[in-house]
């Protein structure tokens, strides 16, 4: 998923902490440099829409990278 709004260090730490509380998460790895992250997750418990909604809540709104 891209996120374009991570514009320092930190960010990538709140990202991951919000969707780490997600229900059917089970992995984030998120790179600053790239201003992206890779989400697995169990798509019977929870949704690309809903990824999108806790990182938008946290203030990194995001998008599926095509």
């Amino acid at each position: 998923m891209a996120v374009p709004g991570m514009t320092c260090p930190t960010c990538p730490i709140t990202i991951k902490k919000a969707l780490m509380k997600e229900q059917g998460v089970a992995n984030v790895t998120v790179r600053y440099e790239r201003k992206e992250l890779i989400v697995s997750f169990d798509d019977v418990k929870t949704t690309t829409d809903a990824i999108m909604k806790s990182t938008a809540a946290v203030g990194f709104p995001s998008q599926i990278a095509r």
